[in-house]
């Protein structure tokens, strides 16, 4: 069964041992939507700081400030 004359010892490159290729496209792909995810980010930052002074918060309510318009709750 083993034979002494026969290497066992088999030597293989990395694609064969794969069964494929590696050409590396999956780096490109994460390069190409990391750099669309932060261009994205980006321009989300600079629209969010361009228009924050056009569109000024509510004015907020206070309950001391305002009479009470219902009846009231004292003694009458």
């Amino acid at each position: 069964m083993d034979d002494p004359h026969i290497d066992p010892h088999i030597e293989r490159t990395t694609d064969q041992a794969r069964a494929g290729a590696t050409p590396g496209i999956v780096r490109w792909v994460l390069l190409i939507s990391i750099s669309l995810a932060v261009a994205s980010l980006g321009l989300i930052a600079v629209i969010g700081m361009e228009t924050r002074d056009r569109y000024p918060p509510p004015p907020q309510e206070t309950s001391a400030a305002q009479p009470s318009s219902g009846p009231s709750s004292g003694p009458s």
